[in-house]
């Protein structure tokens, strides 16, 4: 045990059928540091976390938090002892207040002084220098905005580390240097950061040193100062990295593109002109708050186009909805699947099927009608 370190995660093994995911990964964070943990992925980092937060336990090795080996725990023990664990699906209810979300494990079997409740909320406002309502509800909040009440209720836990997965995934970059100040502040108060992120660039703003996973190993510890990003990149994937320019022999560019958009505009962006040709596949790049996923949105009947044209197979296309979208045989993966992709209740089946139903229920009273022509109805339904 060494004081210096505030989590010592010594030879961390964990399996799951078929899959060793952890394989004797070491993982040791100093107090105070913003500690940036890195991987491709299925190397290992979210079963690293999940051990760390008592969602997993772990197959062998050793976990000393803050002095104390930790063993046979929960996530509530984890939290009691003060590791807090803001994951990349922000576990907010939008209904409630920003205050109700920051102590709302607080007040299981309790009276409930809101006056109370919204003083503290304030007070850890003002000592973070975060501008936010905290009467307001969560559904008015921005991502950028949800992510800080999610440090909040960490704060409000008394919590002495902190791991953000991905918690720069969504923000725009004015809501990115929100969290850098934001991280600055949390460590002047001495509370340790292990910060998630695929983006490489940013691991050089927020980082003091850097943890490289693969294939469910630690391959290093390095100081952010003394490594380049290709040397990151190399550690990550296990070889140097050769970069080559490959070109789609089997587009034809001088073709008619199968979609273009020519000063196509709605009311969230726009002018936007686009030429997607048979066979490619076309990159839509830029930042938190560009408009990407707004032209997609455009594309896919969900936002009206007000101007401009949108061709789709050479012919003029304005879809009026999603629906007439799927039509013309266009699908959308959106941005956020949880809320807008998928139903969570229903299984995987049912899910894939939901965008044909129409078509299924057809083939479906197609089969009903055959059935009953040569046999009765069976005492159960055909779905």
């Amino acid at each position: 045990m060494d004081d210096h370190y505030i989590l010592e995660m010594t030879s961390i093994c964990k399996s799951f059928p078929g899959v060793r995911a952890l394989d004797n990964v070491d993982f040791k964070v100093k107090r105070g540091e913003t500690h940036c943990l890195i991987g491709a992925n299925g190397a290992g980092k979210s079963t690293l976390i999940k051990v760390l937060s008592g969602a997993y336990s772990k197959d062998s090795g050793q976990v000393i938090f803050d002095g104390k080996e930790m063993e046979h725990y929960n996530t509530i023990d984890s939290r009691n002892a003060g590791i807090a664990i803001i994951y990349q699906e922000l576990s907010l209810v939008n209904c409630l207040s920003i205050a109700e979300n920051i102590f709302l494990n607080e007040y299981q079997s309790k009276l409930v002084s809101w006056k109370d409740m919204q003083d503290r909320a304030k007070k850890i406002c003002g000592k973070f220098n975060i501008d936010l309502d905290v009467t307001q509800p969560v559904s008015s909040l921005s991502i950028g905005q949800k992510q800080l009440v999610e440090i909040m209720k960490s704060l409000s836990i008394g919590a002495k580390m902190i791991v953000m997965d991905e918690p720069s995934a969504t923000l725009s970059s004015e809501e990115f240097n929100v969290l850098l100040q934001i991280i600055s502040n949390l460590k002047k108060e001495g509370i340790t950061i292990v910060y998630i992120s695929h983006r490489l660039d940013e691991l050089y703003q927020v980082g003091d040193r850097i943890t490289i996973m693969r294939d469910g190993q630690t391959v290093g510890t390095e100081e952010i100062a003394s490594i380049t990003m290709d040397q990151l990149v190399e550690k990550m994937i296990g070889h140097k990295i050769e970069t080559e320019r490959i070109v789609n022999q089997n587009v034809d560019y001088q073709s008619e593109p199968v979609l273009k958009l020519e000063n196509a505009q709605s009311d969230k962006v726009g002018p936007i002109n686009i030429d997607v040709h048979k066979g490619e596949v076309y990159g839509l790049y830029g930042l938190v708050g560009s408009g990407r996923t707004e032209v997609l949105r455009m594309i896919y009947g969900v936002d009206r186009l007000n101007s401009g044209t949108l061709s789709y197979k050479s012919d003029k296309f304005m879809p009026r909805d999603p629906h007439d979208a799927i039509a013309h045989g266009l699908g959308l993966v959106p941005e956020n699947r949880k809320e807008q992709g998928l139903v969570q209740i229903l299984p995987v089946w049912e899910n894939s099927v939901l965008a044909s139903l129409k078509e299924l229920a057809l083939s479906t009273a197609i089969f009903k009608n055959s059935q009953s022509k040569r046999h009765p109805a069976p005492p159960y339904a055909v779905i």
